[in-house]
């Protein structure tokens, strides 16, 4: 089950007065901006501080949109580039919030909201050597936010040196020690190495300092489920559920949860609520066709075992499984070529004991359905031809 490492994004707020109620303040001071915009509709400042009023309220949309203004009156604000840019991620529209943030780190390399931000699109992005040269930039100005040490840990575990990330996570949580994500996330990497008890203490620290962080529930969830606690697992993964049911990666591993205690039927729910999202996530679909397979509702699993084909072909126990189904369904015809393809994929990819099952059953399906050489011959080369169509030739 994978675990869940998050990003660093500065939030943006504007100046409350102690003791009043956060949403009566925004308010006040949209009200505020507006007014100034009435009098001056050209006035770059008042649209920058409606537009962070209206982000800290969390309507992206209007605060995004009051950012262009400034932008436009202004286009070298850059706390409005930036927090333009910031806004638009928020939004999921990377491409643009890269746009406004380089303009904004082109200004000013040296503000560590625009540089952590930044590092976070390019991470989105699966950027991730970018991310550490943007990160990295900032290092030598001496002690900065903990993002900045955060999103540095992300993008190195991304690139495989994993004794640099947790150095990065370290200095995380020595800037901010009150932080919830910085601890789930050095817990999640302690987890990748295998150093479970360290993972256990970082995951239960973020629960304290936050009970209501879904990221920290989930990463509990992972390590209870790979200690074979699968109650306990199902528990957080409920819980992270509750506290953001639009994630399709929790719902993923709520479903694994409920896979492992064999509830197929709730499993499936899970897995087909994350492909509102996710629609061409191949591995759920895989995971879907094998629950429908244990579950004995085979046209299911022979719907979803070809989707995760459609989706990404280099799977090829998809393929043997396939293969078995459609034996079952007395398809002799897909069931000598999917296990034909079984065979060759797992040899492709080094499965030498895989490849000589997938053998032996391929001689068994030719022999029952009376298949030769030569009909095997044809049925992968129209395989071969479906699946790239350029590059096969007669």
């Amino acid at each position: 089950m994978t675990r869940y490492l998050i990003p660093g994004i500065v939030l943006l707020a504007v100046a409350l007065t102690a003791c009043t109620d956060p949403r009566t303040q925004y308010q006040r001071q949209i009200a505020e901006y507006a007014s100034r915009l009435q009098l001056d509709p050209e006035d770059a400042d008042a649209h920058y501080w409606l537009g962070v009023a209206y982000l800290s309220a969390g309507n992206w949309k209007a605060g995004a949109n009051h950012l262009k203004d400034a932008v436009r009156l202004n286009k070298n604000h850059t706390q409005a580039l930036r927090d333009l840019g910031w806004a638009l991620y928020q939004l999921g529209d990377h491409a643009a919030a890269e746009k406004w943030l380089r303009q904004s780190y082109q200004l000013d390399r040296n503000d560590p909201k625009t540089v952590a931000n930044l590092g976070a699109v390019l991470i989105a992005g699966e950027r991730y050597a970018a991310a550490v040269g943007v990160l990295t930039g900032i290092l030598n100005n001496g002690p900065t936010r903990f993002e900045i040490h955060n999103n540095l840990a992300i993008a190195y575990n991304h690139l495989g040196d994993k004794t640099k990330a947790v150095e990065q996570l370290r200095l995380a949580t020595e800037r901010a020690p009150q932080s919830a994500q910085a601890q789930t996330n050095l817990g999640a990497l302690y987890e990748s190495l295998n150093m479970h008890a360290d993972a256990f203490k970082h995951f239960n620290r973020a629960l304290q300092l936050d009970p209501n962080n879904a990221t920290a529930h989930y990463n509990m969830g992972t390590y209870h489920a790979r200690n074979s606690n699968q109650l306990l697992a199902l528990g957080h993964m409920h819980e992270a559920k509750l506290l953001a049911p639009d994630d399709a990666t929790i719902r993923i591993g709520l479903g694994r949860a409920f896979a492992e205690l064999k509830k197929y039927d709730k499993a499936v729910e899970q897995y087909e609520v994350s492909l509102r999202t996710r629609a061409a996530d191949a591995a759920t679909h895989l995971r879907m066709a094998e629950l429908y397979h244990l579950n004995q509702q085979i046209e299911k699993a022979v719907d979803s075992y070809g989707l995760a084909i459609s989706l990404d072909p280099d799977q090829p126990q998809a393929y043997y499984r396939l293969a078995l189904l459609y034996d079952q369904l007395e398809n002799g015809e897909k069931a000598v070529l999917y296990m034909a393809v079984a065979e060759k994929e797992f040899n492709r990819n080094g499965l030498q004991e895989e490849a000589e099952t997938s053998h032996y059953n391929l001689n068994v399906f030719s022999r029952k359905y009376h298949y030769n050489r030569q009909d095997l011959k044809r049925l992968l080369r129209q395989h071969d031809l479906d699946v790239n169509p350029v590059t096969v030739r007669g």
